[in-house]
This record gives C-alpha cells, structure tokens and sequence, in this order.
C-alpha cells in the first residue's frame, strides 16, 4: 500500500526446501513461544521494521494474557508484511525483495519455504498480501503487475506455489498496472481492490478505484453492470488501503487515504478518501463516512480501519507524519464517536502518535501498531468498552502490519 513515507528496500531472494518443525515449547527467544498453546488460543504475528529501515523480521505474541512471546524471528528486508491461515502464517518482503516465505506457528524462526513472486523477465512484482480463499486457494496482489498469482500457500514445495494468474489489464490507468492491492472473498467471489495510482505523477495521482469481482471457481471476471466500460465496481473513494468483509452486516467495507500532498508542498492533500460500503450480492456502493475537504476534515486522512459489528468499527486519522490518532465510528450512522462539542474522541487516548496497523483478533480485542523510538509495542484495547487490555506488549524493532494465527488441531 501506498504510504506517506518513502520506502526503499533491497533483499536478496533464495529458495528453501521444507525444514523441519521445531517444539511448540521453551524458553526465551529460541524460536517458539514461551508456553504452549492450548485448543483455543491464538497467536498474533505481527511484521517488525527497524526505525532506519535498514532491516526487519517479526513478532509472535500469544493473545490471550500475560501475552508471551517474542521477536526478532528470521531477520530480512524491512518492507515487510505478515497474513496468516490457519496454524500457518506467511512473511511477504515487498518493494525490490519479492518474494514470501513461509512459516508454521510452532517454529516461529523456521522458513517451510521461500518462493520468489517474480515471473519471467519480471525485475519488481511489489507482493502486497494474500487473500485466501481456502487452504490450498489463495490470490497474491502485486501492485506492480498487472497480473494477480492463483496460489496454493498448502504446497510443501515453492514450486507448487503458483497455479494460475489473473489479468487485470483491463483496467491499466495508463503506467502499465491498475496497483492491485488488495482482496477479501465472499460468497465464492473474489473482490480485488485496484487503487489505479497514476505513478507518473509526483506524488502518485489516485484515479478512480474499482473492485474487480471474480468467480473463485472458474477464474471468469464477473460483469457487474455498475462499471460502465469496466466489468468491476467503480469506488467514490480513492487510493484505498485495505478492504474487510462483515458477516455481521453482510457488507464490505474499504478505506481510502485519498491523494497526499507533495513534500516539496507543491501539491496539497486531496481529501478524497473515506469508508466506503459495498453489497456483494447488488454491487451497490455508500460512502458511509468521508474524510472531509480542504476547509473541515476532522481526523486527517484515513489510513486503517477495523470493523467489529455493524454497528461499530475503528478508523485511523493521519493529520500529519508521525501525528495519527485513532477512533470510533458507527458504520450504520457514518458518525464519529465524539464529545459533546462534536470533536471526535481519540480510543483510548490513541492521538498525536504514529499508528502503523490495527486488527481485531479472534475475541475482538483491537491491537494497535504503535511504533516509537524507545518504546516500540502494541496496545491491546477491549473493544466492547475501548479500555486498555495490556498497555505495551513489547516489541524490539517498530511494530507493523498484524495478523492472527490459530493454534494447531
């Protein structure tokens, strides 16, 4: 995803057979947790970045309190990024490093794989993720590319890896990629989130974002007649972040950080951003909350979000660099919790820091990225009431993306 801050990462790729699984329990910083999972836990991974972006690796911290863990695990480049399935868990290095490897929660510093996400001839893909469809079916958006991997993230060997790709030229903005950045999977349909960046811009100039829809089963692009000379869903937001699905409401939700403004102040921020609601079954669209305008934007842009019911989610304001807060709002009202003067008020009071990712974990607690210069961490936060769970889970290096693995059966 595209952020304020330049990123400039270099790493070098190599391919790895299977390794072998290590014991789930030991001591400090060996490579597993420090106490054994049991049936219902879940662990939180977590990608770490040092504060000169000279490096990186991640984090694994038990869920449930005291919230053991550790870090530092396989370090690497520092463009990095963490999804998870099931007992698995996958390392994606991004912009110049391209590539993904593969771990297994009880061996936390233990590579299963490493597999290069670079076609022939390809000299940068910029991995952003997977969206998992299944155990044995996932898609790997490359905002580089206008091709998205089928993968198979349950094959034992990185050549099994990729199955299939699809094309999403269609929907180019004129730089040679469409920057797919995202996915969520609903109903046996595949929503890819295109930010349609204009990179030959300085700063890159957001188009109009579409959803391309795909049938999971046959790898057809579904028409969804809202498109006009696009099959996908046109989005009033644009440059969006990430993308979630609710059970709870039946809809998807994507944030969008609209257009930064240039360093150099050549170009001021485009307040175009927002959360935005999609029905999967209809195709139809809500801006259900804006980001505001030049004049009035009361959190700044929005950066992250984390959507808990249909009635309450978390979004991330980004007023400046390093300047982030973070709030509550009622997807149904498209409202800020605020006070009684209408300012909105910060969870937790989470403001004026930098925030680098949230994620609800399995019992709905939000856990926040918080990185610093000399206390790096995560807050825990219970989100029935927003009260602090755990103030600093510590983290060595800056927290980043977070994901949740299960514990093995």
């Amino acid at each position: 995803m595209i952020k304020p801050a330049l990123q400039h990462r270099v790493a070098t790729i190599a391919i790895l057979l299977a390794a072998s699984l290590l014991g789930a329990c030991s001591s400090d910083g060996d490579g597993s947790l420090n106490t054994p999972f049991t049936a219902d836990d879940q662990a939180v991974v977590v990608a770490t970045i040092a504060a000169d972006y000279s490096s990186g690796a991640h984090a694994l911290f038990d869920a449930s309190a005291p919230f053991d863990g550790a870090d530092e695990y396989a370090p690497g480049g520092s463009d990095v990024v963490v999804a998870a399935r099931g007992s698995n868990f996958y390392r994606i290095e991004r912009f110049l490093a391209d590539h993904i490897t593969k771990f297994d929660v009880n061996a936390p510093g233990t590579p299963i794989w490493q597999v290069s996400v670079l076609d022939p001839g390809e000299t940068n893909a910029n991995p952003q993720g997977l969206v998992f469809a299944s155990e044995s079916k996932a898609y790997l958006p490359r905002l580089a590319s206008a091709n998205v991997w089928v993968v198979d993230p349950s094959t034992r060997l990185p050549a099994g890896f990729k199955t299939g790709s699809l094309d999403l030229s269609a929907y180019d903005d004129g730089d040679g990629t469409p920057e797919p950045a995202g996915g969520v999977v609903v109903d046996d349909k595949l929503f890819l989130m295109l930010q349609r960046l204009d990179r030959t811009a300085s700063p890159w100039d957001p188009q109009t974002a579409y959803l391309a829809v795909f049938d999971v089963a046959t790898g057809a692009e579904i028409d969804t007649g809202v498109g006009g000379a696009f099959k996908g869903v046109p989005l009033q937001v644009r440059n969006p972040q990430s993308i979630s699905y609710d059970a709870d409401s039946g809809m998807i939700y994507v944030v969008a950080s609209g257009r930064y403004a240039a360093f150099s102040g050549s170009t001021p921020t485009e307040y175009t951003g927002g959360i935005e609601a999609i029905d999967p079954d209809d195709y139809s669209t809500d801006l259900i909350l804006d980001d505001g305008d030049a004049t009035t934007h009361p959190i700044g842009q929005f950066t992250h979000m984390a959507i808990v019911s249909a009635s309450k989610g978390y979004v991330v304001g980004y007023a400046g660099w390093q300047n982030n807060g973070l709030y509550e709002f009622n997807p149904i009202t498209g409202t800020l919790l605020s006070d009684a003067s209408g300012n909105p008020l910060p969870v937790a009071g989470i403001s004026g820091v930098e925030i680098a990712a949230i994620g609800l974990d399995g019992e709905d607690k939000l856990w926040v990225s918080l990185p610093d210069s000399s206390e790096p961490g995560l807050r825990v936060i219970d989100s029935d009431d927003n009260s602090v769970v755990k103030q600093r889970v510590a983290t060595t290096l800056n927290p980043g993306n977070i994901a949740f693995v299960d514990a093995p059966d």
